[in-house]
């Protein structure tokens, strides 16, 4: 017997899925990865205002890995695995860049906003969005990978 979940009458949701990207990981890699997840999701029974948070993280966390962690390396790569149910994501990230400053999770501080619209950086903003959106977040640094941890709440809409 199914057991019915908090969604008034439906079957819960859960699952996992996973993106490893080649060597030499690119933009473009990462964007599959993000799509790849949401399209899972969406098939799985998330609506799109369930998820629109998750699509934001995992693009700054991922983009944050190419441009960054990989920053003059060649063979770049990184590996995401996202488990799923009704009220979470569970995020875990493995990549083979360069640590963290100080092997820790940034700050992720917002810029300050107080200033003409043509003089707001254009970066800066990935570890803030990160941080406001997820929960849990952890970062070790283990025989030359990086893995980061993250829980993103699922909060179901009224519809």
């Amino acid at each position: 017997m199914n057991r019915v979940s908090a969604r008034a009458g439906t079957v819960p949701r859960s699952g996992e899925i996973s993106f490893r990207s080649p060597s030499g990981a690119t933009l473009k890699d990462m964007r599959h990865a993000v799509m790849a997840i949401i399209a899972e999701l969406q098939s799985s029974g998330f609506r799109d205002d369930e998820i629109s948070d998750a699509e934001i993280v995992l693009g700054e966390l991922l983009s944050n890995i190419v441009k960054h962690a990989h920053l003059g390396r060649a063979n770049g790569w990184f590996f995401i695995q996202v488990r799923y149910s009704d009220d979470a994501l569970l995020v875990e990230c493995h990549d083979n860049g360069s640590a963290m400053p100080q092997r820790r999770v940034p700050d992720g501080r917002f810029p300050n906003t107080a200033r003409p619209t043509n003089m707001l950086p254009e970066g800066g903003w990935g570890w803030c969005l990160i941080r406001a959106l997820s929960n849990d977040i952890c970062y070790e640094r283990s025989a030359n990978e990086n893995v980061t941890r993250l829980v993103l709440p699922i909060f179901p809409s009224a519809h």
